[in-house]
């Protein structure tokens, strides 16, 4: 098993301690450095390539933004995570031009963070890709955490505009897609979307708490309904079918 090496950065012994031992739990290929400040961390970055870094926003000296804008230039490759105690709104403006992958605000659960970097690591893979829409903010996080966890690499969307521009922009294995989104139905996306959902072989199952809307599987060209409520194992065990085998 190759190892891949993840670096964190805090300022706090005691957060590099914790996220230290939680992370080099998820995976036995992990290998994981830390280090208290920005400029030890570019020290350790001309020596060691890093699939992932873990920063804190806020740091004596180098700040976590300072770090993060010259880690891009010299590893473009590598996933990068900000941590902060001062909310992810303003930093979500800055998305773009830092190509942040995840924030996670402070204080968080191990549960939290593992879960978060194990989403992020699977864009590391060649993992499938899902597409979860799904407009119920808990539904959504649910199926999503569970594939992630799964392995897969997981986007996920509330919004069917978003939705839109997503399959527009990227091929997914599987596309799990909630009927009813707000005031408008996700089956119209799908069948907008149907030569370009079958010429990338993506799997489309369509999720409700209405069973009566069976005919519209086949009527929209997707390949199963799924009732609610969808357990995350029954969730994570269908697509691990449906990415394997042309045949359910």
């Amino acid at each position: 098993m190759s190892t891949q090496r993840i670096l964190i950065v805090d300022d706090d012994p005691a957060v590099l301690l914790t996220l230290a031992a939680s992370v080099g739990r998820l995976n036995p290929a992990y290998v994981v450095d830390t280090c208290e400040s920005g400029a030890e961390a570019l020290a350790y970055l001309e020596n060691h390539r890093y699939v992932l870094l873990l920063t804190d926003y806020s740091m004596p000296g180098m700040s976590g933004i300072d770090l993060v804008r010259i880690v891009r230039e010299q590893s473009p490759d590598t996933r990068i995570i900000m941590m902060t105690a001062y909310g992810s709104d303003g930093l979500r403006d800055q998305a773009a031009t830092l190509q942040l992958d995840a924030f996670v605000d402070k204080p968080f659960t191990v549960k939290q963070i593992r879960e978060i970097i194990s989403r992020t690591m699977a864009k590391t893979t060649g993992a499938p890709h899902i597409l979860v829409i799904e407009d119920n903010t808990d539904l959504r996080r649910l199926y999503s955490n569970a594939l992630a966890r799964a392995g897969y690499r997981v986007s996920e969307t509330g919004v069917l505009a978003e939705a839109h521009q997503l399959l527009d922009e990227n091929r997914f294995a599987v596309l799990l897609c909630d009927i009813h989104m707000g005031t408008k139905q996700s089956t119209d996306m799908v069948r907008e979307k149907r030569a370009k959902l079958t010429a990338d072989g993506t799997r489309v199952v369509l999720i409700t708490g209405e069973p009566w809307y069976g005919n519209i599987v086949k009527e929209s060209g997707a390949d199963l309904l799924l009732e609610k409520p969808v357990a995350p194992d029954t969730l994570v065990g269908l697509v691990g079918r449906l990415v394997t085998s042309p045949d359910l």
